[in-house]
């Protein structure tokens, strides 16, 4: 075997181990990108999820806010009554 025979099996063993290693790399950019594709599905999902909650708290928002303001002036009303009444037995 002259030194051109070993030079070219070296090349084609070297040629090997890099195709080996070209090939599990891609299985694992494959199986990481679709690890990825999963993660983006299922944060669209919660991204939907909150746009949905926030928009049914937009829309309770005002009925809350206008049933809280009439328990107000109720409780206001009851209070400067209760108030006018105890004036009143005073006297």
């Amino acid at each position: 075997m002259d030194a051109s025979e070993i030079l070219v099996v070296i090349l084609s063993v070297a040629l090997a181990v890099l195709l080996v290693l070209a090939i599990i790399l891609a299985y694992h950019l494959i199986k990481i990108s679709i690890a990825l594709r999963q993660i983006s599905q299922k944060t669209a999902q919660v991204v939907n999820n909150v746009e949905q909650a926030s928009h049914l708290l937009k829309n309770s928002a005002v009925p809350v806010a206008m049933s809280r303001l009439i328990a107000n002036m109720i409780d206001n009303f009851k209070t400067k009554r209760h108030r006018k009444e105890e004036k009143d037995e005073k006297k």
